[in-house]
């Protein structure tokens, strides 16, 4: 405090950057199990004549399991277009304003370490899934919740991905992205025939007509699989 007080007395202090930005936050109870602080961020870092704007979501858990944090960064990147930023908005205005930090901050276990292994954690839990999905495509590809399931299961893992990108540094991360978009790519005509096959089921039950041997249903399901005999033999070696 002395040192501060002198050092204001002798010297002009100046702000090396500063942080301008509204913040409005609530609550969420996370499956009944944890209770999350969801902060909404917007605003800008201004470092002389550099700034950065920001609109940041923060997750912080209140009580409960810090795998669930991930959770729900998982589920907002599934219809919001965020990645992960691993940098505080303090040590961002100090790599804008051109400086690097002279200390260290003492933690019991770093911040982006936790974040790393949460994200470890997610990611064999969704490549568990994808992989059992996969199997029950294989096995009975007729059930057509065993596709829809597959497909649930590429775009879990997949928005994971694309969402800890920024903590994963693997070389092969884009091309896994791709392939997934791929499998995505060659199965949605054949999801989008399951659909209209279980519509149109569903409007002849309500119009009371016989589903199962409907001339159009049997043409959509002969359609359907010609679609599959051409995609089956990717999935099946």
């Amino acid at each position: 405090k002395n040192f501060i007080k002198d050092t204001k007395s002798k010297y002009e202090l100046l702000p090396i950057f500063e942080t301008n930005f509204d913040r409005s936050v609530a609550l969420y109870n996370y499956e009944g199990r944890s209770v999350l602080e969801i902060s909404v961020d917007v605003g800008s870092i201004i470092a002389k004549d550099k700034s950065e704007n920001f609109c940041e979501v923060e997750i912080e858990l209140k009580e409960g399991n810090v795998s669930c944090i991930l959770k729900l960064a998982e589920e907002l990147a599934s219809f919001i277009n965020f990645l992960l930023e691993p940098k505080s908005k303090f040590y961002r205005g100090i790599l804008l304003a051109n400086l690097e930090p002279k200390f260290e901050i003492q933690r019991e276990k770093d911040p982006d370490i936790i974040a790393e292994e949460g994200l470890q954690n997610e990611l064999l839990e969704k490549l568990q899934e994808l992989i059992l999905y996969h199997n029950k495509f294989v096995e009975n590809p007729e059930n057509f919740d065993n596709l829809h399931d597959f497909r649930v299961a590429i775009r879990k893992i997949r928005t994971l991905l694309k969402f800890g990108k920024p903590l994963i540094e693997d070389e092969n991360l884009n091309y896994w992205l791709e392939k997934f978009d791929n499998i995505t790519e060659m199965t949605n005509s054949l999801r989008e025939t399951d659909v209209l096959i279980e519509e149109y089921r569903s409007f002849l039950s309500v119009t009371k007509q016989d589903k199962l041997n409907h001339p159009l249903t049997n043409k959509l399901l002969e359609e359907r699989q010609n679609k599959l005999n051409q995609i089956y033999p990717l999935f099946s070696e």
